[in-house]
C-alpha cells in the first residue's frame, strides 16, 4: 500500500483496508512500466515483472480473502463469549522520513480497524472493548506500528533510486499490515 492518505502526518484515516487494497491495485501498470523502462538487464526486468505481477495477484488480492477468513473465525469466537485480542503490526518501506513512516503505519493499522468496524454490516461493533457489555465477548485491537524499523536492509531509501525504493517487489512488500497474534480468553 502506498497510503492510506499519503503526504500527511495524520495517524488515522477514514479509509478501510479493502479500499486501500483497491487503490493499490490500480498501480500495477505503473509498477510494471517503471520496471520495463528502467536500465536494468532484460532478464532482471523479466524477473522483477513476474514478481510484481505475483505480488499484485497473489499477495495483495489474496490478502483480503485471508483477512476475511480470519475475521470469520474471530467473529465466531466473540459470539461464543470469548474475549479476543488482535495484535496488528504495521510496516513501511524506508523511503520517507522515520516520523512519517511511523505515522503511516498507524494509518495502515487504522484502515484495518475501519475494515473490522464495517465488516459484515458492523458485526464486530458490539464486541469492541469500548462498546461491549459484560455478557458479550470483547475485541481489543493492539496496535504495533513498526514504521520503517523492520524494513529489509536491501530496500533503498533514496528518492533517486525509485526502482528499488518504490517499484521493486521487495519495496512493495514492505508496505503492509499483518495480524501478528490472536489471543483468546474464555
Amino acid at each position: 500500500m502506498t497510503g492510506p492518505d499519503p503526504r500527511t502526518m495524520a495517524t488515522t484515516t477514514r479509509l478501510t483496508y479493502a479500499e486501500t487494497i483497491k487503490e493499490y491495485l490500480t498501480l500495477q501498470n505503473e509498477y510494471l512500466n517503471q520496471i520495463n523502462q528502467s536500465s536494468i538487464s532484460d532478464s532482471t526486468k523479466s524477473q522483477m515483472s513476474d514478481k510484481t505481477r505475483s505480488f499484485f495477484k497473489k499477495d495483495l488480492t489474496g490478502s483480503l480473502a485471508r483477512t476475511n477468513a480470519a475475521l470469520n473465525v474471530l467473529l465466531t469466537e466473540l459470539e461464543k463469549g470469548n474475549d479476543v485480542t488482535l495484535a496488528v503490526k504495521g510496516y513501511a518501506s524506508p523511503l520517507a522520513n522515520s516520523d512519517y513512516n511511523l505515522n503511516l503505519t498507524y494509518r495502515r493499522i487504522a484502515s484495518m480497524e475501519n475494515y473490522i468496524m464495517e465488516y459484515q454490516d458492523g458485526a464486530f461493533q458490539p464486541y469492541l472493548s469500548s462498546n461491549s457489555n459484560d455478557s458479550l465477548g470483547k475485541l481489543t485491537i493492539e496496535k504495533i506500528p513498526y514504521g520503517e524499523t523492520k524494513a529489509a536492509a536491501n530496500i533503498s531509501d533514496s528518492g533517486d533510486d525509485k526502482l528499488r525504493a518504490i517499484y521493486s517487489p521487495s519495496a512493495a512488500n514492505e508496505r503492509r499490515i499483518e495480524i501478528m497474534r490472536v489471543e483468546r480468553t474464555e
